[in-house]
């Protein structure tokens, strides 16, 4: 490339201090050489240009990967959290069934009841329920207490 500059600039100099050269051969090699070194250095001008293009090209696919990367590990630390919830909660619920599974839980849907045999009073129920992580049905309408009692029966 130095060597096509050190050209260039002679064939200037040649040019502006009028320089006449006497053996046409001459001039026509330094035409033709010109004329080459001009479309050589357009060429290298042409494929320079695709380099860059592909570069950028390259770079922004680059910053994508990146990106999709960074997501991914994203939704892959959330994905393994959401894992450790619901194992925690998978253990809590077969620690509720052990609990619950006994001959005095009925079922319904996806709630539980228990009924007991002994008289208690209010606060020992109460304080019976809340022993097992439970609290004492409330029954709002003649309608929820005869479901309660069918339940039983």
């Amino acid at each position: 490339m130095q060597q096509l500059k050190a050209f260039f600039k002679l064939c200037l100099y040649i040019v502006n201090h009028n320089l006449v050269l006497k053996d046409t051969f001459w001039c026509s090699s330094i035409v033709n050489l010109t004329f080459f070194i001009s479309h050589q250095a357009n060429r290298w001008q042409e494929k320079f240009t695709q380099q860059q293009e592909i570069l950028e090209n390259l770079t922004h696919q680059q910053e994508i990967l990146g990106n999709l990367t960074q997501k991914l590990q994203e939704i892959q630390e959330k994905t393994s959290q959401e894992k450790e919830d619901l194992q925690a909660k998978n253990a809590e619920l077969s620690k509720s069934l052990q609990i619950y599974s006994k001959d005095d839980w009925m079922q319904n849907g996806k709630d539980c009841y228990y009924f007991s045999t002994k008289i208690k009073t209010w606060f020992e129920c109460k304080e019976y329920c809340s022993s097992l992580s439970s609290r004492l049905l409330k029954i709002d309408s003649k309608e929820e207490l005869v479901e309660s009692i069918l339940l039983f029966i």
